[in-house]
């Protein structure tokens, strides 16, 4: 994991009076928990419960973290924290020439729970650092054309999938705390992008005149035999491909997309 960003907004209801310039009180109508996570990942885990929701969408997770921090001394103490009822809103992947695949994602869940000294768990252990040995996925593991629309392949300089699962709370009348009483998938936004060099064929070229455009499938692979992404219903959204004044960068499609279904797999 890279960045890990817990977040707690506070819920206050205002409450005015007529006349009155200032606010009379405010009352806490509960708290919204979630957070943020930026992985390099080694394989799709995590990563199932934003790209493969409809699979899903009946769970929610508990994460724990342990971290330590001082207390106005020298020594480091160890807090353990756990999001409960937790489920992934939006999961972002990208890869381009010379880099490292990300994932980016942002969750919400029921509540953070209150750091403790304590982790409360006999079963699983916490890993250590040493206990990680295999390898992030990088570029190099797409090999050459990873991505296919329609059977014909293409190379690309980068690549980018968006999963909006639109997830949406439901609240109840004295609801403990405010807190969440469920969560549940919404409509599901699936976009990306790529980008593609000019030449080779028109296919690009074609496919963004074409109208009535016609639904296909498409896949990418960022990795055989460990992560290849399948799409369904894949519609290209418009193509940009500017002509340098000078020589000074090749020419590419940049080419947004839509589609009805993604899904992350081994084959």
């Amino acid at each position: 994991a890279g960045d890990l960003t817990p977040k707690i907004d506070d819920v206050e209801l205002p409450v005015r009076q007529a006349g009155s310039y200032v606010l009379y009180e405010s009352q806490s109508g509960g708290h919204d928990y979630g957070f943020t996570l930026n992985l390099s990942p080694t394989e799709i885990g995590i990563m199932k419960y934003g790209a493969n929701a409809v699979a899903n969408k009946d769970k929610s997770i508990q994460i724990p973290i342990v971290y330590q921090q001082a207390e106005g001394t020298a020594a480091l103490n160890t807090y353990y924290m756990y999001a409960l009822g937790a489920k992934c809103n939006t999961l972002t992947l990208n890869t381009a020439g010379r880099s490292l695949v990300t994932a980016t994602s942002e969750w919400i869940c029921r509540e953070w729970t209150k750091p403790t000294q304590t982790s409360g768990l006999t079963s699983p252990v916490f890993t250590t650092f040493g206990s990680y040995s295999d390898a992030v996925l990088s570029n190099v593991n797409s090999g050459n054309l990873p991505l296919t629309i329609n059977s014909v392949t293409y190379p690309v300089s980068d690549f980018a999938i968006t999963w909006n699962n639109n997830l949406f709370p439901w609240i109840g009348v004295g609801s403990d705390e405010g807190m969440i009483e469920a969560l549940k998938l919404g409509p599901i936004d699936i976009t990306g992008s790529f980008t593609t060099p000019v030449g080779g064929n028109l296919n690009i070229e074609a496919l963004a005149h074409d109208f009535p455009q016609a639904s296909m499938n498409a896949t990418f692979r960022f990795k055989t035999g460990n992560m290849i992404l399948t799409m369904t219903g894949f519609k290209i959204l418009g193509r940009d491909s500017p002509i340098l004044a000078q020589p000074t960068a090749i020419r590419q499609n940049a080419v947004p997309f839509q589609c009805s279904t993604a899904t992350l797999a081994t084959t």
